[in-house]
């Protein structure tokens, strides 16, 4: 599969993948138009990565995507807001439960919370590309 066949299969134009990737769209444009052509270990981790979802958002994209302005998730993430990618959260939810001192019981809500995708209390959930962040509001 080439970097257009792979663009196309998840439904994103040159601009998205230029943005989520930090690669010039002229590249793009050229390497799919014929007029240069791209390192074949570029080209292939270029389509893993399409494939993948592209890059991870940002904090500050992960809180706009939310709901806030840039402005509301700078201050947000001050007051100590914390963003947890999913499968970073996930791989790791035991050592943060007993980093937190959380009980059995409470653990339940976090682990039905993951599996269900729906935000407990103090909580938000973002999905985007394939990828979940989770929301640790500061209160």
């Amino acid at each position: 599969m080439n970097i257009e066949e792979a663009r196309k299969a998840r439904g994103m134009s040159r601009k998205d993948v230029s943005r989520k990737l930090g690669i010039p769209y002229r590249s793009l444009e050229n390497w799919e138009k014929g007029l240069s052509k791209c390192p074949d270990y570029v080209e292939r981790l270029v389509v893993a990565e399409i494939l993948r979802g592209g890059k991870k958002m940002t904090d500050i994209e992960v809180l706009m995507k939310n709901g806030y302005s840039k402005r509301k998730a700078e201050e947000e993430l001050k007051r100590g807001t914390v963003v947890f990618e999913g499968e970073d959260f996930e791989r790791h939810f035991d050592d943060y439960m007993e980093e937190w001192g959380v009980d059995e019981e409470e653990q339940e809500k976090y682990r039905k919370m993951l599996e269900e995708k729906i935000a407990i209390p103090d909580w938000g959930i973002v999905e985007d590309n394939g990828n979940t962040y989770y929301i640790m509001y500061c209160l």
